[in-house]
């Protein structure tokens, strides 16, 4: 939920008026989760205390201050308060101006609310249906039947009305080939194993006593498990997790890259480590020398 807010009201002589709490205050009575755009709702002052940090007196006081400017007007009565200005700075279509109607239906009757929609050209409600449907007793009933109060008047109250009830003419749901039978409610049915990633996340979990990377480990093997299946990579996957060595760097990640070396379908990399013992300086210099010659086509400097 968004609140407009004019950024005129630092310059604002009334709100220069108050004081810093008070301050506060205002832009918590325009922002709050309470509020609402037409500058009218419900507002306990022990909300506004717990919510801001003020105590319930400073609350009252800067609440207080905030009257005599004419800024707002609060009903103690109801715990309504009304940002004067409120409504101005919100919306000034007519869908805006409905809803705003529409809201002041709703309300319990109190003082503000005639007020409100005087100022602003809004339907009054009517005393009879303010508050209606909300803790009223004249609910309107759903299915077309009145009000609540009129279809509980009508509802059997004992066994002989549920006989009567039962021999009405209301026709009884036809059932047979001709009939739509109800359709049962489908269960999916739970599967006889475990998937394969509640295992790999188990075989992690035997092997570190705890998993965070489940999501890492369904993304990196299905891949694998697709090409090659789960039975073959989980061999594989149960040896990698269990070497020591280097094991605070496993991962699925890692695993993934490395799958085909576990599981021996790759030959190991050759040692770059040259075989130094029967190296001669001066026979290594002639190869070279002869090999710049017949790139370069020259004879190379002694």
């Amino acid at each position: 939920m968004y609140r407009t807010i004019d950024t005129h009201i630092w310059t604002d002589p009334k709100i220069k008026h108050l004081r810093p709490h008070g301050k506060l205050l205002w832009v918590y009575l325009i922002t709050n989760d309470h509020s609402h755009a037409s500058g009218l709702y419900n507002l306990p002052l022990h909300y506004v205390s717990y919510e801001v940090g003020l105590d319930i007196a400073v609350v009252e006081a800067e609440l207080d201050a905030m009257i005599k400017l004419g800024m707002v007007e609060y009903d103690r009565a109801t715990e309504m308060i009304w940002i004067r200005r409120m409504f101005n700075h919100q919306g000034h279509s007519e869908k805006f101006r409905k809803g705003m109607a529409n809201y002041l239906k709703k309300l319990h009757p109190n003082p503000l609310t005639e007020r409100l929609a005087t100022t602003h050209g809004l339907q009054v409600p009517s005393p009879a249906t303010a508050g209606k449907g909300i803790c009223g007793d004249e609910i309107p009933s759903p299915y077309g039947m009145g009000t609540v109060s009129e279809v509980e008047n009508t509802v059997p109250k004992s066994a002989s009305s549920l006989q009567l009830a039962a021999n009405s003419s209301i026709p009884p749901v036809a059932s047979g080939n001709g009939a739509k039978s109800a359709t049962p409610k489908r269960t999916r049915k739970k599967p006889d194993k475990p998937g394969w990633t509640s295992e790999a996340i188990d075989d992690w979990i035997t092997r570190f006593g705890g998993c965070t990377c489940q999501g890492a480990i369904g993304k990196h093997l299905k891949p694998l498990i697709d090409k090659h299946g789960w039975e073959k990579v989980r061999p594989v996957w149960r040896e990698y997790l269990n070497q020591d060595d280097d094991a605070k760097f496993l991962s699925p990640a890692h695993f993934a890259g490395k799958y085909l070396h576990w599981a021996g379908k790759s030959p190991k990399p050759e040692s770059k480590i040259r075989d130094l013992s029967n190296y001669d300086p001066a026979e290594a210099s002639k190869k070279a020398r002869e090999d710049y010659e017949r790139r370069c086509g020259k004879a190379a400097k002694p």
